[in-house]
């Protein structure tokens, strides 16, 4: 699940799937593109976010500008420990080899950095421990941005192309993720899908 060109992109959540909230697949990210490795992008990530107010438990991961692998996935670490702590549920799917993205489902909405749901023991300790971590690295690291980009890709080519084909929508056969035809030819797929054609 990788963010593209254009505007920056933040991880959804849904009530079943983490990770840029791979909601049933459906996530389509909108930030990558060449500057990527633009040490300025890891900055505008953390600005976004206020990390004045960051929970302590995610404070350290950003004293150098900047969330590793390792810090994602000791975040991720004190996500499930919370999780599990609280009586909660979190089941990992998957963790992507390249990037070290992990895929996971709670069950419950997990909310976002800027508008946390803490109505779970799920939302509180993705909140606490996670949310704000998950979303920086997910939107600056290079290895995360190509994953989510080769995700979004295949999940285009497997579900998206196919569904408006059956709708006589004009789809080309690849579109680069996160560009305006990619953003609008999934707009048209959520559409379908919402409509229960697809």
């Amino acid at each position: 699940m990788s963010a593209r060109a254009g505007a920056r992109r933040q991880p959804r959540r849904t009530t079943t799937i983490g990770v840029l909230g791979l909601a049933a697949g459906i996530v389509f990210l909108t930030a990558c593109g060449d500057d990527s490795t633009d040490p300025q992008r890891g900055r505008d990530a953390l600005n976004t976010v206020a990390l004045a107010d960051a929970p302590p438990a995610q404070r350290a991961a950003f004293t150098d500008g900047k969330v590793t692998r390792a810090e994602y996935q000791a975040a991720y670490a004190a996500f499930a420990r919370c999780v599990a702590a609280g009586g909660g549920r979190l089941e990992e799917l998957d963790q992507d080899p390249s990037s070290g993205l992990i895929h996971y489902r709670t069950g419950v909405k997990l909310g976002t950095p800027k508008s946390p749901d803490l109505s779970s023991v799920e939302g509180r300790c993705y909140h606490e421990t996670f949310d704000i971590v998950e979303f920086v690295f997910s939107t600056t690291d290079p290895a995360a941005l190509a994953a989510l980009a080769a995700s979004d890709e295949r999940f285009y080519a497997e579900r998206v192309r196919p569904c408006l084909l059956a709708h006589s929508v004009d789809s080309p056969a690849t579109v680069d993720s996160g560009s305006a035809e990619f953003n609008r030819l999934n707009k048209k797929y959520v559409e379908l899908t919402k409509n229960g054609e697809c």
